[in-house]
């Protein structure tokens, strides 16, 4: 068996820390960690504004996406499961008929820019895989944004 020993992440946003994770408060035992999980955009247990918008989508895993996101919009997934804490790969899907960018936020904590490639339509999905930095327990937010114009329609994220 493995043993892990403290480690402490702060989320950081315009040099102010906004939120501490504690990863493992002691030398523990490994455990094997749950297998990804996929989070759909339009679940009705994630945040959008009013301008996003939920479209059909044929090639999306569940038949919808969330456009329009982008300006003042944004999509808000909550209550993702970060298990122990620690630095996971959140594999994003999306659709675009043109090359977008985008943020993310994890915890409300520094944008991630992320670069959205053009998927040939908006109903062609792609996806795109990065490292984040999650708190232990399922109080996780990731929040897609872009304040200057319009990024990607979001199908799901896995973690």
């Amino acid at each position: 068996s493995a043993t892990h020993t403290s480690t402490i992440h702060s989320i950081e946003t315009t040099g102010t820390t906004m939120d501490t994770c504690l990863i493992m408060d002691s030398t523990i035992t490994a455990v094997s960690h749950p297998g990804p999980t996929s989070y759909e955009a339009e679940s009705p247990t994630n945040l959008i504004t009013n301008d996003t918008e939920l479209q059909n989508c044929s090639d999306c895993s569940g038949g919808f996406k969330i456009g329009f996101i982008g300006f003042e919009e944004e999509l808000t997934f909550e209550n993702i499961n970060g298990d122990t804490g620690g630095t996971f790969p959140l594999t994003i899907y999306f659709a675009t008929g043109e090359d977008r960018v985008g943020d993310i936020s994890i915890n409300n904590g520094a944008p991630i820019v992320i670069n959205y490639y053009n998927t040939s339509s908006f109903v062609h999905v792609n996806s795109t895989t990065v490292s984040v930095v999650l708190c232990a327990g399922s109080k996780n937010t990731i929040k897609f944004y872009n304040p200057t114009n319009y990024t990607a329609d979001i199908d799901r994220i896995v973690v």
